[in-house]
């Protein structure tokens, strides 16, 4: 077996120790007390564990003890070693807790591959050395002054002996042997009756760092509390040392991260404030390309809308009057065209009516004598008369109420068969027969005069010439009615348009090659245009003012972070950089997230430091006179040291003893 690595973690005074033995044979020199035999018994350790148990009873700790360290924070150690059939292995202990784990080169664990010992773990140093631990320490494992000769070496001896005996010098052989053997025995080992040999002098000595041990231990036990309280105390100010720092170095990243933050939120409201003012300068000079519109207020645009509605409605209403006056007129000319003139009228129709009024008073003149004399009564026709009377009055009235010629021409027709019935009423039935010839032959010499071929045609001339007539005087009326309309409508129109033009003047809206439409459209598109301007500067002002509101806010609060007034966002950007803030560490949020950072909680850990501080100076105060744990260290070793020699002293002299008596009994 070659050992490649000694790893060391913690054993005995050997801490974080690393050992690479080069190939062949490997000496350690180092002054006393150095540790030689620690890592002697190190390498022992690796190889078959520690034993624990109870003090012996010379007062000595078991090896699991002995060899714990006082200071190491680690009683563990690592070896690394080959075979000679080139296998590797790495063997890891953990003496606190008795464990130990065996790995090949392929890391391979292999610790249930071997025997398992209950107290000191799996047994593979027997199996790769060939040797058991009672073997290996007195064979391999020859502590300092020491010369174990186990059953194998007396035999051998033995049998060297006796082949000197046989090769015939054997007395003078045996007699130098013994004389060697005594004298090895005397001086260096030492016998019962002597005091000043090496086995006198260790034992002395140990009896004297037994009793030196005893009282540092007392001492220690004494201290212990203390010296564990002051490990505790020293942990524990370590701990809070290292939790203050990690807070401070959070409290610094979160004062850059903040100051960042507002920094960018800095730049950004006064980037949004800049854009905002620029908007205001384009909106300020759109309210200057439209401020003509400003000379009309809402309520006069909204008047001119109206008045062009208005305006419109006239228009078409004036449209149709005009349309109506020129059919009227044409129907008054078709009627002019039909109608005769009045000399004409009156000179066919004159003769016809003095011959018709002759003819009705004689025959009222006959009718009455009748009705004095009593020959006759009214005839029942009278009733048909009255009847046509009324309704002739009735269609008078109804023309003159509508001016309707429809209602003056039937009244005019009623009035004619009234006036027919009236006379064929009170004429006797007797005497019509007897009409005098005269009065007939005037009515018709009249006729035909006129041109009339009978008194039904004179009938039908004259009421078709009455009808016109009327017809003409109507069509008058209603051409004056409409002209008057007319006038009115054309009026009002001309009052509106000068009004409407007038606010279209004001407002500032010409009428080039645009209609009166298009410019009121214009003047409502204007003004809403001009509200709607309006409405956004006010917003952006009021947008600005709070934007500066809030930059003003960002400002106090990394002034109070800073201890410093700043005005400007270019004042904080400076501040942050004469700061020299450190950067934000790339584990800012874990760290944030597992900390507290508040002014608080930094009063506070400062406060326990200071108070274990305070706690360590008095636990150093009252251990001032406590044994150093290197003096204990040094007398264990010591003791450790002789115990063994002593042991090899001991065996030595029981070897040459064993020896001296073989050459006796074999001679």
């Amino acid at each position: 077996m070659r050992i490649n690595v000694l790893d060391i973690k913690g054993f005995g005074k050997l801490k974080n120790k690393k050992i690479t033995p080069d190939k062949g044979f490997n000496i350690i020199f180092e002054p006393n007390e150095s540790g030689k035999s620690t890592l002697q018994a190190f390498i022992k350790a690796m190889l078959f564990g520690l034993k624990g148990g109870r003090r012996a009873k010379d007062g000595s700790l078991p090896p699991v003890k002995h060899y714990k360290p006082w200071s190491a924070e680690q009683y563990a150690g690592v070896m690394e070693y080959s075979l000679d059939n080139g296998q590797s292995f790495r063997v890891g202990r953990n003496f606190e807790k008795g464990t130990a784990n065996i790995y090949d080169a392929g890391a391979n664990n292999l610790t249930t591959v071997f025997a398992q010992d209950k107290e000191t773990g799996p047994r593979f140093a027997e199996e790769h050395l060939g040797l058991d631990e009672t073997t290996f320490e007195r064979s391999a494992f020859i502590r300092q002054l020491q010369c174990p000769i186990d059953d194998d070496g007396r035999k051998s001896l033995v049998e060297k002996l006796s082949n000197l005996n046989t090769a015939g010098s054997e007395e003078l052989s045996l007699t130098k042997a013994l004389n060697a053997l005594d004298t090895a025995l005397l001086e260096k080992v030492g016998t019962g009756r002597t005091t000043v040999r090496p086995l006198d002098r260790t034992n002395a000595r140990l009896v004297e760092l037994e009793r030196q041990k005893e009282q540092l231990i007392a001492l220690k036990d004494q201290f212990l509390d203390t010296f564990r309280a002051l490990h505790d105390k020293k942990e524990l100010h370590k701990k809070l040392s290292l939790k203050l720092e990690t807070v401070l170095k959070i409290k610094d990243a979160g004062l850059r991260v903040r100051l960042d933050e507002l920094l960018k939120e800095s730049a950004t409201l006064s980037e949004k404030s800049l854009e905002n003012k620029d908007e205001i300068r384009h909106v300020v000079k759109a309210l200057e390309a439209i401020s003509h519109f400003e000379r009309v207020d809402d309520k006069e645009a909204q008047e001119a809308a109206l008045l062009l509605h208005d305006i419109q409605e006239l228009e078409t209403a004036i449209a149709g009057l005009q349309s109506e006056i020129t059919i009227l007129r044409n129907k008054l000319e078709a009627a002019k065209a039909k109608l005769e003139t009045e000399e004409a009228y009156k000179a066919k129709t004159a003769s016809i009516d003095e011959s018709l009024k002759g003819y009705a008073k004689q025959d009222e003149a006959k009718a009455g004598t009748t009705l004095q004399r009593g020959q006759a009564r009214p005839h029942k026709s009278l009733i048909p008369s009255i009847v046509g009377i009324v309704l002739a009055l009735a269609c008078f009235v109804l023309f003159l109420i509508t001016s309707s010629t429809t209602f003056m021409i039937v009244g005019f027709g009623l009035t004619l068969a009234t006036a027919v019935s009236l006379v064929l009423a009170f004429k006797p039935r007797q005497q019509e027969s007897a009409k005098p010839t005269s009065t007939k032959n005037s009515v018709q010499l009249a006729l035909e005069e006129a041109g009339f071929t009978s008194m039904e045609d004179f009938l039908d001339y004259k009421e078709s010439q009455q009808k016109t007539r009327n017809a003409k005087e109507s069509l008058e009326q209603q051409l004056r009615e409409k002209e008057s309309q007319l006038d009115t409508q054309e009026g009002k129109l001309n009052t509106m348009g000068g009004r409407l033009e007038e606010i279209l003047s004001k407002a500032g809206t010409q009428p080039v090659d645009r209609s009166r439409a298009e410019r009121v459209e214009a003047l409502l598109n204007g003004r809403k245009e001009l509200g709607c301007l309006r409405e956004r500067k006010a917003g952006l002002e009021a947008d600005n003012r709070l934007l500066s509101e809030k930059e003003g806010l960002v400002l106090r609060e990394a002034s109070a972070l800073l201890g410093a007034k700043l005005d400007l966002p270019d004042h904080l950007r400076e501040a942050i950089s004469s700061r020299g803030l450190a950067a934000i560490p790339s584990d800012y949020e874990a760290l944030k997230n597992g900390s507290t950072m508040t002014d608080e909680a930094i009063d506070t850990l400062k406060a326990q430091i200071k108070q274990c501080e305070l706690e360590i100076t008095a636990l150093e105060t009252r251990i001032e006179n406590a044994p150093s744990e290197e003096e204990l260290i040094k007398v264990t070793e010591e003791i450790t040291s002789l115990s063994e020699k002593r042991e090899g002293l001991q065996r030595a002299g029981e070897s040459l003893a064993l020896a001296s008596t073989c050459l006796l009994y074999t001679s």
